[in-house]
């Protein structure tokens, strides 16, 4: 008679400690595989965005492969128009530098003059540290010049493969679901085709609504800059509008660029303090506003976490890393609020919409206190029945 293999619980701080490695590994994983793992990352979340265009095409007859051609080549031109916008913009932006280093030279030489008579500071000797600096910064700059350089041909390589395999993706995606079906129980079945759909709404929604509240952050931008008089305004427009993909950084980002190109161009603070005011209530509107009313409550990822997506994507993947790490981490808790084991986890990953109250524990330990039409007496009498 064959026994039952005996199950041996670990502790809380060894599963801790387990889960602290796995995730350090994950991390470590993901940076040294940085090279393949960015391109098909980028392309999983774009096939996702495309895949309603695809599908729409597909009904109407379109064979798949012709369908999927014509969703990334619309996404291509549309990319490529926003680029070639913005490069007209930096071409006459760049035509202003030499009046630019003229007036940033005159406001430093006024800045020497403040700082000798506040700090007793020669003007010599401001020019020698900053010079000191300055070469410096340099030799840092070559370096990283060089680098960039050195990773340019493998950027272009991976920039050139997003768009093979976003076709290979929708093309093939009813094997993928195949794939999944097959690793999973298939008492689970069910459960995970719920789970794929709402990854996949969740996914498309939010990333419609980002690039949706980009183009009415577009749209804001611009016009404002063009009223206050703002040169090369589209430029700026756009460029704050596109930060604003990196949740929570990219908008300061964003402003920050045509506030110092106001503060070294502009005659007096005014115009600088006037673009600062006008980021400032263009941001406040998108986001208790346009945000939550586009992109929704449909990634209800916890703002801590966010932030912790943020840093960690950054960390590993550098600034694609901060752009696609939140929509990930939403991915992640669908799953995790899909599997049993993992719900905490998804708890701990999301915001959920009723909070823990100490009246609901209450009532569940001392139910007679909230009955109604209960009085003192008939409390008592049935406390004496029990």
């Amino acid at each position: 008679m064959s026994s039952k293999p005996t199950v041996v619980a670990l502790p809380g701080y060894a599963r801790f400690t387990i889960i602290l490695l796995g995730a350090f590994l994950l991390f470590a994983g993901l940076r040294a595989a940085a090279g393949v793992l960015i391109p098909l990352a980028v392309a999983f979340l774009l096939a996702l965005l495309l895949y309603p265009i695809s599908k729409a095409l597909e009904v109407r007859r379109v064979p798949r492969g012709l369908a999927i051609v014509m969703s990334i080549l619309f996404l291509l031109v549309v990319l490529g128009t926003i680029l070639l916008i913005m490069l007209n913009q930096v071409i006459g932006l760049s035509g202003e530098v030499p009046e630019m280093t003229i007036r940033l030279e005159s406001s430093i030489y006024g800045l020497q003059d403040k700082v000798q008579e506040r700090f007793g500071v020669s003007p010599d000797m401001q020019v020698t540290w900053l010079s000191d600096k300055v070469t410096e910064f340099v030799e840092k700059s070559g370096d990283m010049l060089a680098g960039v350089i050195r990773s340019t041909g493998t950027f272009l390589v991976a920039v050139g493969l997003i768009p093979f395999y976003m076709f290979f993706i929708l093309f093939y995606r009813d094997h993928l679901k195949e794939f999944v079906f097959r690793v999973s129980k298939p008492g689970d079945h069910e459960r995970v085709v719920v789970m794929m759909k709402k990854i996949q709404k969740v996914i498309q929604r939010y990333l419609s609504g980002v690039f949706t509240v980009m183009i009415i952050l577009g749209i804001l931008n611009i016009t404002a800059l063009l009223i206050i008089g703002v040169k090369h305004a589209i430029f700026f427009g756009l460029f704050a509008a596109l930060l604003n993909i990196i949740p929570y950084i990219g908008v300061f980002i964003g402003s920050a660029l045509p506030i110092l190109y106001t503060l070294a161009m502009s005659d007096t603070y005014w115009t600088p303090i006037l673009v600062y005011l006008t980021f400032t209530g263009i941001q406040t509107l998108e986001g208790n506003i346009i945000t939550p009313n586009i992109v929704g409550n449909k990634v209800s990822i916890n703002p801590l976490v966010a932030i912790i997506a943020l840093v960690i994507g950054a960390h590993v993947w550098g600034v694609v890393g901060m752009i696609i790490f939140v929509p990930f981490v939403a991915m992640a808790k669908v799953a995790f609020d899909h599997i049993e084991p993992l719900k905490p986890y998804g708890l701990v990953l999301g915001v959920e919409k009723k909070s823990f109250q100490f009246l609901d524990l209450w009532k569940k330990i001392n139910p007679m206190q909230f009955i109604p039409g209960l009085t003192e007496d008939k409390k008592e009498k049935s406390a004496n029945d029990e």
